[in-house]
This record gives C-alpha cells, sequence and structure tokens, in this order.
C-alpha cells in the first residue's frame, strides 16, 4: 500500500502547490515528507511554511520516528481521519499511493466534503477520481508524468 517517493516530480509537485495554492492546512495521506526521506519541511530549494497545518495520515506508523511528530501537527490513522466530522483542508494530496487508497469511496467523499483541492499521480485511477469528484480538473504534465488538480465541490475555480 504504501512505497517511497523517490520521483523528483512528485516531492517538487507536492511542495509548488502547497505554495502557488498558499494552502494554510494539507491532508496528507501518506505521509509524502515521510516517504520522501524529509526530515523538515524543506527539500533542496522547496520549503512548507511552519504556519501551515499539515495532518498526516500514516499507514504504517509503527515505522514512523519522532520527528515527524514535529512535522506533522497531527498524524491520524485512515480510520481516525473517517471518523472527523469537523475539519477543512486547502489541499488534499494523493502521491503514489496504491489503488485500494484511490478507489477508496469513504475516503474519497472525505476529501469531496472537507477539501476545496486533490493533488493526484495516479493515471489508471485519473477517471474515477474525476467522475467522483469533479468540479475542474486541471492536468499538470512534469516531463513523462502526469498528475491531476482537481478542485473538490468545497473548491473554487482552477
Amino acid at each position: 500500500m504504501i512505497t517511497p517517493i523517490v520521483k523528483q516530480n512528485d516531492i517538487y509537485l507536492y511542495f509548488e502547490t502547497i505554495r502557488q495554492l498558499h494552502a494554510k492546512s494539507v491532508l496528507d495521506i501518506g505521509m509524502t515528507l515521510k516517504r520522501c526521506g524529509a526530515i523538515c519541511r524543506q527539500v533542496a530549494d522547496s520549503a512548507i511554511d511552519p504556519a501551515v497545518h499539515l495532518c498526516g495520515i500514516d499507514f504504517t506508523p509503527e515505522t514512523t520516528p519522532p520527528v515527524y511528530h514535529c512535522l506533522y501537527q497531527e498524524i491520524l490513522s485512515m480510520e481516525s481521519l473517517l471518523k472527523k466530522t469537523t475539519g477543512h483542508y486547502d489541499l488534499a494530496v494523493l502521491l503514489n499511493l496504491s489503488k485500494d487508497v484511490l478507489t477508496d469511496r469513504a475516503l474519497l467523499n472525505y476529501i469531496k466534503d472537507h477539501a476545496d483541492y486533490l493533488l493526484s499521480d495516479r493515471d489508471a485511477e485519473h477517471d474515477m477520481l474525476r467522475s467522483f469528484l469533479l468540479k475542474n480538473t486541471r492536468t499538470i504534465s512534469l516531463d513523462d508524468d502526469q498528475y491531476l488538480l482537481i478542485s473538490t465541490a468545497q473548491g473554487g475555480t482552477l
């Protein structure tokens, strides 16, 4: 279900999307910073402001070093997230995750109800994500990689 993030495009787009959207709160499903090996909110020339609220959904809590409790204001399990009835996120991130996560209807409903935008990278699931969450979708191409930035029913226009 969880794999390391090694593609520079994934890491670049994560930081750049947060910056360009001026996101104040991010729902990071799969904990991107942990999976790319970051031990701070900065990678190369990109950084996430300490004021940005990061909520990480951790699929492997047994391998989470204490430093990530400093990088993320919240670290939850998927079950805990889906039980939350409050909360709002400017951006939800689904990068380099398995198909079962990307097609989880309960998770997608949560994102639709609690996030303005969704950043995803899975080509095979793009049509499903579009049809389920679609309000406005922007396809982003970096080299040979394709990503979607989807404005959910809560979000504004792209």
